[in-house]
């Protein structure tokens, strides 16, 4: 139905695809983000979804200093079927 490739990433959601007589319906597992973390493109009939996340955090307490910083992203790339508008 929806042949799968993924470009090389941090790590890949899992997805649920579904459809009915209407449409498609891709769930994805990405706990703790918003729609709006998720870029969302359709090319060539290729469906690509893709997120970036950056976070960068500094802590000093009783003269101990600590900085951490975390970088996630995903690309999960679907061929779409030829009768897909």
């Amino acid at each position: 139905m929806f042949p799968t490739f993924s470009r090389p990433s941090t790590s890949l959601p899992a997805v649920n695809i579904r459809e009915d007589d209407k449409a498609f319906y891709l769930d994805l597992a990405v706990p703790g983000m918003d729609k709006k973390d998720l870029r969302i493109e359709v090319k060539d009939d290729v469906l690509t979804i893709s997120s970036e996340h950056k976070e960068e955090k500094q802590e000093e307490q009783d003269g101990y200093k600590r900085k951490e910083f975390s970088y996630n992203s995903f690309c999960r790339s679907f061929y779409l079927p030829e009768d897909v508008n």
